[in-house]
């Protein structure tokens, strides 16, 4: 037989061969691909499911709610920082600030903090002197972070004028350039049971009124606090602060050594007394690093130097009764001053304070007037109050009205008015009473 003829003789036989064993064989494909198929699709179900495990376990962490998870455990409520008991601050808005929700992200030891204050300002004479008013903010972010159980570690930025310890305002002027910001507090702090010790830029330690320590001034050195409690209703407080104020390569240094003893007290439920007494040792070696903002009212001699030592003698007393309402506390502090070391008899201060109320929720309402008077060497100017035109040798009467309008938002008027004590001192302002209105919006966390 021809080979072609027996390849088309073949053909036949292999297609039919081919037809008849087909279909089982296709079948059998088609079942295992199915198999395939369902099994690869379960896989991929259980992966996804894992994957939105996963993601929503780390939504959890993040937002510091997991349940178990430290974060969710050692969540605290943030408040400003305050190393200090600090009293009867008649110049200033008090802020209750103590959130109740838990912080959206959350690291365990770590507490940010900080307040947004906006102001108008309006300054007048009873002479017809030229009027001012202008607009000043203040922002401070401030955060701690314990590091273990020992050692916690603090920063804060401000804005404001870098050079000026007395402040963090910034007047809103020059054409909008943008705001200078900077660190005002960089320490570390050991807490040791019944007392605690810090070093760096620190928060003020002593229980004070602005008489005597503005409320932004934070001493660069060392500082400690001992708790030594008397019964079950009463406490001993040591504290002491080493101020390094000035270290000149070719000069004598400046420097301050303080400390104040203080006793605390609550005969009853609705009553609180404290009475301390401080000692502030200056020794002004030179003032090669000063400017003119550091000396303000302090009497100079020719030579541009103080003419007064400072050793000042520092007493404060105040009491707080809230049986009246636990919303409507009230509040007598009593600051007396006086410089040892003063030249010319200028040596003596005192600020009386009352208070009513408080600023902690919403509608609460917060009343004060002070009354200070300080002599032109009673205190250092250069870390006193700077509310006024005048720094030292003023009398002042303060009055503020504090309302809640929310919690951590308050609203606040304060009305100062003021004049020298003697116009020959301060030759600007004569006899002149002078008048300083300021409208707060305060907003904290």
């Amino acid at each position: 037989m021809p080979k072609s003829q027996w390849r088309f003789g073949r053909l036949p036989l292999l297609l039919a061969a081919i037809l008849c064993q087909s279909p089982q064989a296709l079948a059998r494909t088609a079942e295992e691909r199915i198999a395939d198929l369902e099994r690869a699709i379960i896989e991929q179900s259980q992966r996804i499911a894992e994957l939105e495990a996963q993601v929503e376990q780390q939504k959890a962490q993040l937002a510091g709610y997991l349940p178990g998870s430290a974060s969710q455990a050692n969540a605290e409520n943030t408040r400003l920082p305050a190393a200090t008991d600090n009293h009867a601050e008649p110049a200033d808005v008090r802020l209750a600030v103590a959130p109740e929700t838990a912080p959206s992200f959350a690291i365990d030891g770590l507490d940010v903090s900080g307040d947004l204050r906006m102001r108008y300002e309006q300054n007048w004479s009873d002479r017809g002197a030229r009027n001012r008013a202008r607009g000043v903010m203040r922002a401070r972010l401030a955060a701690t972070y314990a590091v273990n159980d020992v050692f916690t570690v603090g920063a804060r930025i401000v804005t404001g004028d870098p050079d000026d310890p007395n402040t963090a305002d910034v007047t809103l002027s020059n054409f909008a350039d943008d705001l200078t910001v900077s660190l005002d507090r960089a320490y570390v702090t050991a807490n040791l049971g019944a007392g605690k010790l810090s070093l760096g830029k620190i928060p003020q330690i002593f229980r004070k009124t602005d008489l005597v320590w503005d409320d932004d001034v934070n001493p660069q050195g060392a500082s400690a606090l001992v708790k030594v409690p008397l019964g079950s209703s009463s406490t001993l407080e040591l504290r002491g602060l080493y101020f390094l104020i000035d270290e000149a390569a070719l000069a004598a240094d400046s420097d301050m050594w303080g400390v104040q003893t203080a006793f605390t007290a609550t005969p009853s439920a609705n009553l609180g007394l404290m009475l301390a007494a401080a000692y502030y040792d200056y020794t002004i070696g030179s003032i090669a690093g000063a400017d003119i903002g550091d000396f303000r009212g302090n009497l100079r001699g020719p030579d541009g130097h103080y003419l007064s030592d400072f050793d000042l003698v520092d007493v404060l007393a105040s009491a707080k009764w809230s049986g009246l309402s636990p919303r409507w506390p009230v509040t007598l502090t009593a600051d007396y001053v006086i410089n040892r070391g003063a030249a010319n008899g200028e040596d003596q201060g005192i600020g009386i304070m009352a208070e009513i109320g408080q600023t902690v929720d919403r509608g609460d309402w917060h009343f004060a007037y002070s009354y200070l008077a300080a002599d032109a060497d009673a205190v250092l100017a250069t870390f006193s109050h700077d509310n006024l035109a005048l720094s030292t040798d003023y009398l002042l009467h303060a009055f503020s009205i504090d309302y809640a309008l929310r919690r951590h938002a308050v609203l606040n008027a304060t009305l100062y008015h003021y004049r020298a004590q003697r116009s020959a001192l301060q030759a600007m302002t004569g006899a002149d009473w002078l008048d300083r209105l300021r409208l707060n919006l305060v907003l904290s966390f």
